[in-house]
C-alpha cells in the first residue's frame, strides 16, 4: 500500500527583499485547524548611534486593498499627523490613531497609484513634528519594495 503525503504550507514564513522583510503567519483556530494566512512586508528603522527604533512600517494586502501602518516614536505632536513624501510631493498624509507601548500608530489605505510610485522610488521620507514643533524627517529606503509587494500579493492569493 502506497501512502500519499501532502506537504503543509508553513505556519510562519519570513523572507527578505532588499530593505523589506516579508512575514506571513497562519494561526491555528481553536479547533486546531489553520486559519487564513496573514502576510505583510515590514521595515524597521533604527537610530544609528543608540540602535533605538525610530519608525516601523508595515504594508499589508487587505480585503479593501493595501494598508499601511506606521509606528512612530513618542514625543510627537500628534495633532500634526504624519506625512509620507516621495521626492518633493506628499504621497500620503495620515492621522495618528493611538499610542501603544511600542509607539504612536498611524494607519492608511494605499491606492494602486501610491503603491506604483513607491515601487518606482528609491527612498521615501516620513515627516513628523515633535512637541517642540520641530520637523523630524526619516528616510525610508525603498530597495526591494516592488519585489516584496509582489511576494506578499502572491502569498495571500495562494
Amino acid at each position: 500500500m502506497t501512502e500519499t503525503l501532502t506537504a503543509e504550507k508553513p505556519t510562519v514564513l519570513t523572507e527578505t527583499y532588499g530593505e523589506w522583510v516579508v512575514r506571513c503567519v497562519t494561526p491555528k483556530t481553536t479547533d486546531g485547524a489553520n486559519s487564513v494566512r496573514v502576510c505583510e512586508m515590514t521595515q524597521e528603522l533604527r537610530h544609528r548611534a543608540s540602535n533605538k527604533k525610530v519608525l516601523s512600517i508595515s504594508v499589508q494586502a487587505g480585503e479593501k486593498g493595501p494598508g499601511l501602518v506606521f509606528v512612530g516614536p513618542f514625543g510627537l505632536l500628534l495633532s500634526e499627523g504624519m506625512k509620507l513624501n516621495l521626492g518633493d510631493k506628499t504621497l500620503l498624509k495620515m492621522d495618528f490613531r493611538t499610542c501603544l507601548p511600542s509607539g504612536c500608530v498611524a494607519v492608511a489605505e494605499l491606492k494602486s497609484a501610491q503603491i506604483n510610485a513607491l515601487k518606482a522610488g528609491e527612498a521615501a521620507h516620513v515627516v513628523m513634528m515633535d512637541t517642540n514643533n520641530q520637523a523630524l524627517q526619516v528616510a525610508v529606503p525603498l530597495d526591494g519594495f516592488a519585489d516584496a509587494w509582489k511576494r506578499v500579493k502572491q502569498l495571500v492569493s495562494d
